[in-house]
């Protein structure tokens, strides 16, 4: 496994090079820890779900997620594999904002739990059509 893995892993919903696309120098920031950032992933891909499954019981909507729930995901999990270490100068300037990116990742997908924003799916994925039954005839709606 490499950090340029872009393939996820079961229970992952972003993967490695997404972590990297968050933060280009993560491999080096973090010693090469994969094990680390693999861990980091499964906790947020959690922590995403716990949020959408309010509003997604019982599957999720699609097959995969969706590339902006990857990066919500990525962001969360870099933040999580630097949460223990101690930076200084320009890193801990990146340390801030990824944890400001992160709180507001957990927001939108919060926000998405919560009915109030929404993703776009491919068509026909993750829609639904609403059938209405006819209203019944005959006395207190009894057919004859």
């Amino acid at each position: 496994m490499a950090f340029s893995d872009t393939t996820m892993t079961t229970g992952h919903w972003c993967s490695r090079q997404d972590c990297c696309d968050v933060l280009h120098d993560l491999e080096r920031m973090i010693d090469a820890d994969e094990l680390l950032l693999n861990r980091c992933i499964l906790s947020a891909s959690g922590e995403a779900q716990s949020h959408l499954r309010g509003r997604y019981p019982d599957s999720w909507p699609f097959g995969a997620p969706p590339q902006e729930m990857r990066a919500a995901v990525a962001v969360i999990a870099v933040y999580r594999a630097f949460r223990g270490r101690t930076f200084s100068g320009g890193s801990l300037e990146i340390s801030d904002r990824i944890a400001e990116d992160a709180s507001e990742a957990i927001g939108w997908i919060k926000s998405i739990g919560d009915s109030e924003a929404n993703l776009d799916f491919p068509e026909g994925l993750g829609t639904h059509t609403t059938h209405v039954a006819a209203a019944p005839s005959g006395e207190f709606g009894f057919t004859r």
